[in-house]
C-alpha cells in the first residue's frame, strides 16, 4: 500500500504531465536526460523554494515552468533581438532563463552568474543532465569582475538579463554590499557586458 507522501508524489507527477501538455511547447525546456534520478528532496528546491516566481518542475526529460515563471518568460523573450546568439543572466537564480535561451531561443553561448553557491551547485547539477551543456555555463561572479573581464577580453552578449536584481546591486543585500555607488556606475558596468562587437 502506498504511503500518503508517495500518493501525493504520484498525483503531482500526473499533474505535471498534464501541465506539460497544456503549456506551449516553446516555454518548456526539453533536452535533459535522467532527471528522474534526481532525488525527490532535491526536486523541491526547483519547485518550492524562494523566489517563487522562478519555480519549475523537473519532468523526465524536460523542465516545466510554473504559471508565474511562464508568464515572466513570455514577457522577456518578446524583447530578445531576433539575431541574438548569446545571453547573460545576471543573478540567474535557478537557471531557467539560461536553459531556455540555449535550447528554445537557439542561443549559441549562454552564461548564468550568481553569488549564491548553493543555487549555482543546483544549476551545475541540471547542466550535467543537459544535452546542450557545452554552450551553457554557470559561474559565481560579481558584476564589477564581469565588467572588467568583458572589457579586457572585449567579450559581449547580445542579451543581458537583470531580473529582480537591480535593487540589490544598487542598495546591497544581506549576502552582498552594493555593486556600485551610483546608478551611473552600475549602468557603465552593465554596458560593458552587453556591448555588441563589430562582427554582429
Amino acid at each position: 500500500m502506498m504511503s500518503l507522501s508517495a500518493t501525493w508524489r504520484e498525483a503531482w507527477r500526473s499533474l505535471n504531465t498534464l501541465r506539460d501538455q497544456v503549456l506551449q511547447h516553446d516555454l518548456v525546456v526539453p533536452g535533459f536526460s535522467r532527471l528522474d534520478e534526481i532525488p525527490d528532496e532535491q526536486r523541491d528546491f526547483w519547485s518550492h523554494s524562494y523566489p517563487r516566481n522562478h519555480n519549475f518542475v523537473l519532468g523526465k526529460s524536460r523542465l516545466i515552468p510554473s504559471r508565474r515563471l511562464a508568464e515572466r518568460l513570455r514577457q522577456l523573450t518578446v524583447h530578445y533581438p531576433r539575431s541574438a546568439h548569446s545571453l547573460l543572466d545576471l543573478s540567474c537564480s535557478k537557471g531557467y532563463f539560461v536553459f531556455h535561451a540555449r535550447c528554445q531561443m537557439g542561443m549559441e553561448r549562454v552564461l548564468g552568474v550568481d553569488i549564491d553557491r548553493n543555487t549555482l551547485d543546483k544549476c551545475h547539477l541540471l547542466n550535467s543532465h543537459f544535452s546542450l551543456s557545452h554552450g551553457t555555463t554557470f559561474t559565481e561572479m560579481r558584476l564589477r569582475d564581469l565588467a572588467h573581464q568583458a572589457e579586457v577580453a572585449e567579450a559581449d552578449f547580445d542579451v543581458a538579463l537583470l531580473v529582480n536584481t537591480y535593487q540589490y546591486m544598487r542598495l546591497g543585500s544581506g549576502l552582498e554590499p552594493a555593486a556600485g555607488s551610483s546608478h551611473r556606475e552600475l549602468f557603465q558596468m552593465l554596458s560593458r557586458v552587453c556591448r555588441r562587437s563589430e562582427e554582429h
